[in-house]
């Protein structure tokens, strides 16, 4: 979906037709920021944009067999929704990966209860982190590989085992076994797909209350944060939104 149509152009994106020579006018971002928050229900974009969108991009990867890239893609998303579910609007990370990966993926599969700490060593008070998301995102997309996960006193280590709807990794799926963790990444994607509609369901709703706020609003004050220009002041930015009728 092209969000600011530039004439010649298929891509999609923000850019004005009549910049002015110091750059984009805040209010003029702005109102487009506004218009991608408000404009329709945040399970309706779901259900219309980003699960298709969503369903067909990583489909095509599994396809090619990128499972490193697959993999990558699927818990960075786990980050954004879990920003949209907590609503929160400052920097995000795994504390919001896994805390929609608890609410959402769980319920379908047990398996995804003991992924963030198969080393034992992961959660430490005020510091949340995921052995999970470190070996199949941020070591892939930073560092080119996986890497294992060494268990306490760093003589034995967790490894891992990824296949696509293979018999083996099927049956596996989630396991830690035979000194492994075993992915299928098709199953993965299955269950991100399922997912991601169990979340429109639960907006749909719209009767859980965090923090004082429902799971609409905190999708609004989430959504909102995400399109804070870089080096714009947060606090400024939250204040912007609440003029344009975005949750506090």
């Amino acid at each position: 979906m092209v969000t600011n149509y530039q004439p010649g152009s298929t891509g999609t994106g923000y850019a004005p037709n009549n910049p002015s020579p110091q750059g984009v006018g805040l209010a003029t971002y702005a109102d487009w920021a506004t218009n991608e928050v408000l404009s329709r229900p945040p399970e309706i974009r779901l259900a219309e944009d980003w699960i298709p969108n969503w369903g067909r991009t990583l489909g095509a990867i599994a396809n090619a067999r990128g499972i490193h890239e697959l993999m990558g893609i699927i818990c960075s998303r786990w980050e954004f929704l879990g920003r949209l579910y907590l609503g929160r609007t400052g920097d995000t990370g795994v504390e919001e990966a896994i805390a929609y990966a608890d609410e959402f993926l769980l319920p379908i599969n047990n398996g995804y209860r003991q992924l963030h700490n198969m080393s034992g060593r992961a959660q430490q008070p005020g510091k949340p982190r995921s052995d999970f998301i470190t070996m199949f995102r941020t070591k892939p997309i930073h560092s080119g590989t996986p890497a294992a996960v060494a268990l306490p006193g760093s003589v034995s280590l967790i490894g891992w085992w990824v296949g696509f709807f293979d018999e083996v990794t099927r049956t596996k799926h989630l396991q830690v076994s035979d000194g492994a963790i075993w992915v299928d990444g098709g199953v993965l994607l299955d269950e991100f797909i399922l997912s991601l509609r169990t979340f429109a369901y639960y907006l749909q709703h719209d009767n859980d209350l965090l923090d004082g706020h429902s799971p609409r609003q905190r999708w609004q004050r989430g959504f909102w944060a995400s399109f804070k220009p870089i080096w714009f002041p947060e606090q400024d930015w939250i204040k912007e939104g609440v003029t344009r009728g975005i949750p506090s």
